[in-house]
């Protein structure tokens, strides 16, 4: 993990320029939440999936862990083609 590169007023220990650069690192609070997604359901839910997703219910921007810890792990999704699929020429 890199290191966090301070001002040269804060390493030498001026507080009152420390105070004023952690201000801007203190949390915030969002008005809203994302709402969770629950993608596929086991034979307990009803469903013929071996496990499922969920994904959402962040309270705080994406990846603001120090405001916020994420409640569920990130999900990444690709999509692969098994034939000639007509994308324009930046995909």
């Amino acid at each position: 993990m890199p290191k966090l590169k301070l001002p040269v007023a804060i390493a030498g220990g001026n507080q009152s320029a420390c105070c004023k650069y952690l201000s801007c690192l203190q949390s915030k609070t969002y008005p809203n939440k994302i709402a969770e997604v629950t993608l596929g359901a086991t034979r307990k839910d009803g469903g013929t999936r071996g496990k499922s997703l969920t994904i959402g219910g962040e309270v705080s921007p994406a990846f603001y862990t120090f405001e916020r810890p994420m409640p569920h792990k990130p999900v990444i999704t690709l999509d692969v083609f098994d034939m000639e699929v007509p994308l324009s020429k930046a995909v």
